[in-house]
């Protein structure tokens, strides 16, 4: 057919040769769902004998003797694919927190992914991105714990709240281990393994800043979240994250992204929520923002603490993960 002169034109495509059929190599391989949780596009080409790795049902810890075995446990059992760890004792510490974990919680979609070296303007000895599972971990911070044990058993307020921690408080069973090495005078606490260490720091901790009683009777119940609170603390971040959504978890924190010092911190959450005393039955750093409140109920949570029905209520308030 001839227009203005031009040559014969057709619709495309319909001069192209046929399309080849399918090989039987392709015919073996079809699209299917997969679970979101894993790393691969929901909608994927994959053969059918295709298999997702998950968690084991059951990790049986064993303490590294060298790095390169700390980093083939955690690749093999705990599923990470990025491991930049290099203190032994500090990789096992991870190891160990995270295998609990998952033998407690039953989960098996891997909540780190990756463990990563904290950037020295990062605070605190561990921290996470929930988003991306990843696990950042301050090794020197890890190695200075000691100094950090120092510093609370010189501290006038720990000191006097702790003196007597017998009758004022309704310690469990862990935390009278804890106690009887204090009042002992807490002598040889820098030989102690790594999480006997944090252990003790974290029950130090617990009689520093604000609190107020957690029962009928009066007494304070000064939470324990374990050797491995910490671990425990940045999952509770990720799964809390997970549940609420990125945008939500986010919005949680957009009143406070002006305040430059805890104290500001503190002050914005006791403006913002009328029940923020509640957070105090948690711990004083619970009190400081929604996120962290939730961090810290889910740690103790894990470690089978019970809390009053008022802090449940908070916690489901700002969408606190379920414990299994």
């Amino acid at each position: 057919m001839q227009i203005l002169g031009c040559q014969s034109l057709s619709f495309r495509g319909a001069n192209l040769p046929p399309k080849p059929e399918k090989t039987k190599a392709k015919q073996e391989t079809q699209e299917r769902e997969i679970t979101p949780a894993s790393d691969i596009p929901r909608h994927v080409f994959v053969p059918k004998d295709f298999k997702i790795r998950t968690i084991p049902d059951f990790i049986e810890f064993t303490p590294a003797k060298t790095i390169e075995e700390a980093k083939k446990f955690a690749k093999e059992n705990l599923l990470m694919y990025q491991y930049e760890l290099t203190d032994v004792d500090c990789a096992n510490y991870v190891n160990e927190a995270l295998s609990r974990y998952y033998n407690k919680s039953g989960d098996k979609t891997p909540v780190v992914s990756q463990a990563l070296l904290k950037p020295e303007e990062e605070a605190g000895l561990v921290t996470i991105n929930p988003s991306r599972s990843v696990l950042y971990v301050g090794e020197d911070d890890f190695k200075n714990i000691d100094s950090a044990i120092e510093k609370f058993l010189n501290n006038d307020t720990v000191n006097k709240r702790c003196q007597n921690a017998d009758e004022t408080c309704d310690l469990t069973e862990n935390q009278k281990k804890y106690f009887e090495f204090y009042k002992a005078g807490a002598k040889g606490y820098a030989e102690l393994p790594l999480k006997e260490k944090i252990g003790f720091l974290l029950f130090l901790r617990g009689f520093s800043g604000d609190v107020v009683p957690n029962n009928a009777n009066g007494k304070m119940a000064v939470p324990d979240g374990g050797s491995f609170w910490i671990i425990n603390h940045e999952i509770g971040h990720k799964a809390h994250c997970d549940k609420i959504g990125p945008r939500k978890y986010i919005d949680l924190n957009a009143d406070f992204r002006q305040c430059k010092t805890r104290e500001e911190v503190k002050a914005k959450f006791r403006e913002i929520e009328p029940c923020w005393e509640v957070a105090l039955k948690v711990s004083d750093y619970a009190s400081s923002r929604p996120v962290e409140f939730v961090a810290e109920t889910f740690a103790c949570l894990q470690n089978g603490v019970k809390f009053d029905d008022d802090v449940m209520e908070l916690y489901e308030k700002y969408g606190g993960p379920k414990i299994t």
